[in-house]
């Protein structure tokens, strides 16, 4: 009843396993999972396959957009305070 999908388990994994007259006919694995890279191609540039992620976070967060949030939620944190 696992299938292809049991390339995708790991030990502890939690999973939610679908029953059909008490019997399991399918499995259900989780949105996301952290995972630890141990080994990799010395040619691989992490930075290259990361940027699209990161770059946004960094925009969203530390660039002008983030200061106007980070700005905008202090002055209502001093208004609650008044």
């Amino acid at each position: 009843f696992v299938g292809d999908r049991a390339a995708f388990l790991q030990d502890g994994m939690m999973v939610t396993v679908q029953l059909y007259e008490e019997r399991p006919i399918g499995i259900s694995l989780p949105d996301y999972v952290t995972l630890t890279i141990t080994e990799a191609d010395p040619a691989f540039n992490m930075w290259k396959t990361a940027e699209p992620v990161v770059g946004g976070w960094i925009a969203g967060n530390l660039g002008p957009r983030g200061m106007m949030i980070d700005a905008r939620d202090g002055a209502k944190a001093l208004l609650t305070l008044a």
